[in-house]
């Protein structure tokens, strides 16, 4: 699940992801990205980033944030990830997207 924190136009309180690859960025008529989840955030890029939620039969549910290449950059725990880099995540972490801040609620069953 991740949350928007700060009350994100568009989004609501809470966003359960299923498992798979979910693009996170701001749609545009002057863009082909596709996204799943389109932020109004001037600073959020048209593609920003991936969270990539899979289940492995040892550890559970193991979510990754992959920056998309994004310009203003993808930062979780304030750590900025490099252009293309994925990092795995926990529950409670945060992630930042242009100026729009998410926390991370992981159940691993």
């Amino acid at each position: 699940m991740l949350c928007p924190l700060g009350g994100v136009p568009g989004i609501r309180e809470r966003v359960e992801l299923d498992y798979g690859t979910h693009t996170i960025g701001r749609r545009s008529d002057r863009s082909d990205a596709t996204v799943q989840l389109d932020v109004h955030d001037f600073f959020m890029s048209k593609r920003h980033a991936m969270v990539i939620v899979e289940r492995d039969f040892s550890k559970g549910t193991v979510v990754t944030v992959c920056d998309a290449g994004s310009s203003n950059g993808t930062f979780i725990n304030d750590r900025r990830l490099g252009s293309g880099e994925s990092v795995r995540v926990a529950d409670g972490d945060m992630m930042r997207l242009g100026n729009t801040l998410f926390r991370f609620s992981i159940s691993h069953v």
